[in-house]
């Protein structure tokens, strides 16, 4: 989570821990480099900025804000946040995830370890659908140069 105070990067944890069972995926604190999504405070000093560095990138990026005006309605968070908000919000990215990652037809599929080779085997079973991967959610704040003086 960039830009936000301790506090509420906190009470973001304890509602992704509290609200796990509501999740359509497996979420987790990541660093902002290994997230899958960046939740930003856009309203702390330097927090538009970063939604703006983290949007020209090509990151997926959730804003939390007071007012939706600049952002897009599914990826904005009304600060301060509701656990029920960030479910929502998160359940709908996790769509896009799975959505890219897959084609819509075609089910996700385990890796099967080929078995040792023996003659005349029988034919493999197909593999088992897995669950939706865990996702990782970034609630730190990256590194900021010193402003200039």
């Amino acid at each position: 989570m960039a830009g936000a105070a301790d506090d509420v990067i906190a009470r973001v944890h304890a509602m992704l821990d509290d609200q796990r069972t509501r999740l359509e995926a497996r979420w987790r604190p990541a660093h902002h480099g290994n997230a899958d999504v960046l939740l930003i405070d856009a309203e702390s000093v330097y927090g538009h900025m970063d939604w703006l560095r983290a949007q020209a990138s090509g990151r997926l990026v959730v804003a939390m804000a007071s007012s939706q005006e600049s952002y897009d309605p599914d990826l904005w968070l009304r600060s301060p946040v509701q656990a029920s908000d960030l479910v929502a919000v998160l359940n709908r990215i996790g769509t896009r995830l799975v959505g890219k990652a897959t084609p819509a037809a075609a089910p996700i599929r385990a890796v099967s370890t080929p078995a040792p080779a023996v003659a005349a085997a029988p034919a493999a079973a197909p593999a088992k659908p897995v669950s939706a991967p865990e996702r990782a959610a970034v609630l730190e704040t990256p590194t900021r140069p010193a402003p200039a003086p």
